[in-house]
């Protein structure tokens, strides 16, 4: 650890499953080998993970198929270093690509040593919101309207047991940033990028990333506003560009098309976009130089 972490400039990769983790390493892995585009941050050395397993993302990335869920231990953790415009190394971290640790933080309330220990060392989060998948609050009177709307009355009385699972998103999001500042954790950094992964889903709204985080994850945004906790920015990601194809089940001739129409574009690191409040950019280091200012 002593070696990892000789410099203090690491930044952990956090994020519920399905947050858009896999996605993001993968485009990455291609925008920083293939060298075709200046970067924030260039490639250095991979500290763990293999060689193969990223080549493989990246090759699904670039033919349009949606990343298969990281399954095997080997292939959930991932680090490399990377230089700055000085040569100055900088480590990044994806201590579980998959997310079902950062999920036992909230449901289990139990965190491994090791990631523990990752958190506690970090200088920044990068913490990462899937927008296609929030789950947002169900309140009991938008049920009781919602039966009533179609002619079946819920009985009176009836209850149903609470499941963390299926709390809505932003409680398990805010959970997990405490959790990161109390005891036993209690990590140093101050420093949060929120990602809105799969920008492209919301970009025909017209908002900003961060009118979206305060208008559709508003208990988010307060906590972050107003709990002087955290010095945060938010930025919307869409490292896809579109749909993707998946395995699971054939696709239409309308999401076909669309896919060769990602595979077309003569630089796959088009399909990339990295919006802030005052920038748009394909570089998807961006959010790591701003933790690193």
């Amino acid at each position: 650890m002593t070696n990892m972490l000789h410099n203090g400039r690491l930044v952990i990769i956090a994020g519920l499953p399905e947050s858009g983790k896999t996605t993001y390493l993968a485009a990455l892995w291609h925008l920083i080998t293939a060298r075709t585009h200046t970067t924030k941050f260039t490639f250095d050395s991979l500290v763990k993970g293999e060689h193969k397993h990223l080549n493989a993302l990246a090759e699904r990335w670039r033919q349009g198929h949606v990343q298969i869920h990281t399954e095997t231990a080997a292939n959930s953790v991932v680090d490399m270093n990377l230089l700055d415009s000085s040569g100055e190394q900088v480590r990044l971290s994806f201590p579980d690509v998959s997310g079902e640790s950062y999920r036992d933080m909230w449901e289990a309330r139990d965190c491994t040593t090791e990631l523990a220990n990752l958190l506690r060392s970090g200088r920044g989060l990068m913490l990462f919101v899937n927008t296609d998948l929030i789950q947002a609050p169900l309140l009991t009177v938008q049920l009781a309207a919602q039966a009533q709307a179609i002619g079946v009355p819920l009985p009176p009385g009836q209850s149903q047991p609470w499941n963390a699972r299926e709390a809505p998103t932003q409680v398990q999001l805010v959970d997990l940033l405490q959790l990161c500042r109390l005891q036993p954790l209690d990590i140093d950094t101050k420093r949060v990028s929120i990602i809105l992964s799969a920008w492209d889903k919301v970009a025909i709204e017209l908002r900003t990333p961060q009118q979206f985080l305060r208008e559709r994850l508003p208990l988010l945004y307060q906590y972050l506003t107003i709990g002087n906790v955290w010095d945060w920015r938010v930025f919307g990601v869409s490292a896809q560009g579109g749909d993707y194809i998946r395995d699971d089940k054939p696709p239409t001739p309308e999401e076909l098309a669309k896919v060769e129409e990602l595979r077309n574009l003569d630089d796959p690191v088009r399909r990339i976009s990295v919006i802030s409040d005052v920038d748009h950019a394909h570089d998807l280091t961006e959010p790591l130089a701003w933790l690193l200012e």
